[in-house]
């Protein structure tokens, strides 16, 4: 298997509890796609053609959604975030890699949600607010606590960098 993007780094990962996060998010996409696309099948499935039609789209989008769910667990473990020095890294994808980098002295926000689904899981998303569109970004996965203490940390840090410029 190769080895994730930017795994000279030591990135920290994300919770492992976070794959099972994402498999739900999989399954309630999946049920707000096919299941429309199967009342609409069965509505409009008259003859033959419209027929093959709509059973091929209702198909497209569970061969989809069964890969969503079949890679989720790849998909939460190439997720992870590095603090260093000057800037915080934020690695993610596992076929489109993104590594996104962002100067402690940029962020302007560090916000920690959590919806329904991640509180059940005792999990938070922590989003970093920079000035630029470009350089924000956002860890999904973390545990609360963890979630908590690196607002903290990202916020003292950010505070003390920018008082610099």
């Amino acid at each position: 298997m190769k080895q994730p993007f930017g795994s000279e780094l030591n990135f920290t990962p994300v919770d492992p509890q976070y794959f099972k996060v994402m498999r739900i998010y999989a399954v309630l996409i999946a049920l707000v796609t096919v299941l429309p696309a199967i009342v609409l099948a069965i509505i409009f499935g008259r003859d033959t053609v419209s027929l093959i039609v709509w059973w091929s789209i209702v198909a497209v989008l569970a061969v989809v959604g069964l890969a969503t769910l079949f890679f989720a667990r790849r998909r939460a473990k190439a997720i992870g975030y590095l603090q260093r020095e000057d800037e915080l890294i934020i690695r993610r994808g596992i076929m489109f890699h993104k590594m996104t980098v962002i100067p402690y002295g940029r962020m302007q926000q560090v916000n920690v949600e959590a919806g329904p689904i991640l509180s059940r899981f005792g999990l938070a998303k922590i989003t970093l607010v920079t000035a630029s569109a470009e350089s924000s970004g956002s860890i999904p996965g973390i545990s609360r606590g963890e979630a908590e203490r690196l607002r903290e940390v990202l916020t003292a840090l950010g505070n003390a960098r920018m008082e610099g410029l």
